[in-house]
């Protein structure tokens, strides 16, 4: 019971704080606040309610079977309302103390309107999939949890489109690379499945993983990737158009990407047991690669700053 009222009370501070936050832009954003906030309220509300049915989902028709399915549902809107929050976040901070003018320009806008549009999106994700445990129909229920999971994945990639493009400004060409840990998990995995050794059954190796060793890395996955991109937006609102160390701040870009690349592969492994002894091996590697990425991007970030 504990647990429930803390994250009641984590998720309106979470978004108050946000709410908050927005009055910071100009007039024209501001009121979007003040828009939000009865929608917010509603949400929380009809949450709580169906929050409420949850200890009696079981008895329903054909919702034990799918239970471990909307739990992993659940799980991957609640980490991309949790990135799009704490992007948003990050870009507001940086647009106020950017003086520049071509901070002021119209891809900006657009930046906050992607990211504004993926929390309220997520927001809703995690409204139906709270909801669906009351659905009667296991045909509907299974329906709406294939939609959520797919709509979630959309939205996961619309974000990682987002830091993409915000990189891009800075990297141009140099963007291709941050993309290397990923395609030599991809190489490896491949390498296991297919050539180095006998490909593994599905299942054989689901103990070699240890239930802890998952949650953790799971949760390591989402802070990297929230962390990092919180940073790229910063740097991206923030920098853009000013006289700073240009490599520097280069440098600081391509390890802030090349960890939330790596942490959102690790992200979208990890929302699933891992099943094989590649596809361990590659949660493992990816999981090195994007702690000792994120090492190195706060030293820069340091150093920057200093």
């Amino acid at each position: 019971m504990a647990v429930v009222v803390l994250a009641y009370v984590s998720s309106v501070l979470l978004t108050l704080t946000s709410l908050s936050l927005l009055v910071l832009l100009p007039k024209k954003y501001a009121i979007l606040a003040f828009i939000l906030l009865p929608i917010v309220v509603i949400v929380g509300l009809l949450i709580y309610y169906n929050g409420l049915q949850l200890d009696e989902a079981d008895i329903i028709a054909g919702y034990e079977g799918q239970k471990a399915e909307l739990k992993r549902s659940s799980k991957l809107s609640s980490s991309v309302t949790t990135l799009s929050f704490g992007g948003m976040v990050g870009s507001i901070s940086g647009y106020t103390k950017n003086v520049s003018d071509l901070a002021r320009k119209p891809h900006i806008n657009v930046g906050f309107f992607i990211i504004f549009t993926t929390s309220l999106s997520g927001l809703f994700s995690i409204l139906l999939a709270l909801v669906l445990p009351s659905l009667n129909s296991p045909i509907t229920r299974q329906r709406l949890i294939t939609f959520t999971k797919f709509f979630s994945y959309f939205l996961l990639m619309l974000q990682a489109m987002t830091a993409i493009a915000f990189s891009h400004v800075f990297l141009e060409e140099f963007v291709l690379p941050a993309f290397f840990p990923t395609i030599l998990g991809a190489m490896v995995w491949f390498a296991m499945e297919f050539g180095l050794e006998t490909p593994t059954k599905h299942g054989h190796c689901v103990a070699s993983l240890e239930v802890i060793e998952l949650k953790l890395t799971s949760m390591v996955s989402t802070s990297v990737t929230s962390i990092t991109f919180v940073g790229i937006a910063t740097i991206f609102t923030g920098y853009i158009g000013s006289q700073a160390d240009s490599l520097h701040l280069n440098s600081c870009v391509f390890l802030m990407l090349s960890a939330f690349i790596s942490g959102l592969s690790l992200m979208v492994l990890t929302f699933r047991p891992p099943n094989t002894r590649s596809s361990i091996m590659v949660v493992r590697m990816l999981t090195c690669c994007t702690i000792g990425l994120l090492a190195l991007a706060a030293l820069d970030v340091i150093l920057l700053v200093v």
